[in-house]
């Protein structure tokens, strides 16, 4: 039996059609694939490599390395990967090794060497490089640690020279001797402003008997402490005299708001102020009335007052 013509024709288109629709998928899949590859980041994402300066180096001198390096997420560093501790070469040696995480992902590594070499002239070496390995499941990382040069010199002459038959040393450099001048000088100054300081102090609490302007009330109670009460008016007269002089004219009651603005420090005994000059008016003025020994404690307290505000 045939097959009809346009039943043939449609099953071709048909098939070419799946053909073209299986390309298409399989172009755009390769193309996800592609584009999914590139975004993701690589294993090492940073690694810096640093040294110091490579020459000025003697027998015994000590050089360290530093290595960072930050990976992506679930990449662990193997340890059996980094250089051993201890002896290198015949010349090298590795005296410290430390690994310490800065973050989840950056991890420091320090590396101290040691040179034993010494050279008749200088020389270049060389620190042989490593490979640090990372694991990240059953995957491999490696990281090339590149090596580093650099050169030592030596510590003695090649030959030694002869003068004179005497072996040639050379001597150490002669040291600068410091100047004395400035330390004497900032000496004196500060001797000199102690005494400034302490005699300003002194004369500022009243301990110069040589200066009335500071010692008039320190004065007055020296007096006072060696009277009796029945001499109640020589004490008031040697008090009105310290506050005279003190105030480099007379001293009234109706006065005390003048005397007050020139001594604010004397307005805090203002109340006893007031009854020291009323007081004093009553016995001068009113009929010599006696003092009980209350009024002169009370005198005594406030000159002895008067004391303390005069040295501030």
């Amino acid at each position: 039996m045939k097959s009809l013509p346009f039943l043939h024709c449609k099953d071709t288109d048909l098939s070419h059609q799946i053909v073209k629709y299986a390309r298409s998928i399989l172009v755009y899949s390769l193309f996800l694939l592609v584009a999914c590859s590139e975004g993701l980041p690589p294993p090492i994402e940073r690694f810096e490599f640093e040294t110091p300066k490579p020459f000025g180096y003697v027998i015994g001198d000590k050089i360290r390395h530093r290595i960072v390096i930050g990976t992506r997420s679930g990449i662990q560093l193997e340890p059996t990967s980094l250089p051993a501790k201890g002896d290198l070469n015949r010349w090298l040696s590795i005296d410290q090794i430390t690994v310490r995480p800065v973050s989840k992902h950056l991890t420091e590594i320090e590396l101290t060497y040691q040179v034993f070499y010494a050279p008749l002239e200088v020389k270049m070496l060389t620190i042989a490089g490593f490979k640090l390995r990372f694991k990240q499941g059953d995957q491999a990382i490696e990281q090339v640690v590149p090596e580093w040069s650099f050169t030592v010199s030596p510590i003695h002459e090649l030959a030694v020279r002869k003068e004179e038959g005497n072996t040639y040393r050379r001597p150490d450099a002669t040291p600068t001797l410091i100047s004395s001048q400035n330390a004497l000088r900032l000496l004196s100054i500060s001797v000199a402003s102690g005494l400034f300081c302490g005699l300003l102090l002194a004369f500022r609490y009243g301990y110069f008997v040589g200066f009335p302007r500071r010692s008039f009330f320190s004065r007055a109670n020296g007096r006072i402490k060696k009277m009796q009460p029945n001499e109640l008016g020589l004490a008031l007269v040697i008090i009105h005299q310290a506050f005279n002089q003190l105030n480099h004219k007379p001293l009234f009651k109706h006065r005390l708001s003048e005397f007050y603005r020139l001594r604010p420090e004397f307005k805090e005994i203002g109340p006893e102020l007031e009854w020291f000059f009323n007081f004093s008016n009553d016995y001068f003025f009113g009929g010599k009335p006696s003092a009980g020994a209350d009024e002169w404690d009370a005198l005594k307290k406030m000159c002895q007052r008067c004391v303390e505000l005069e040295r501030g």
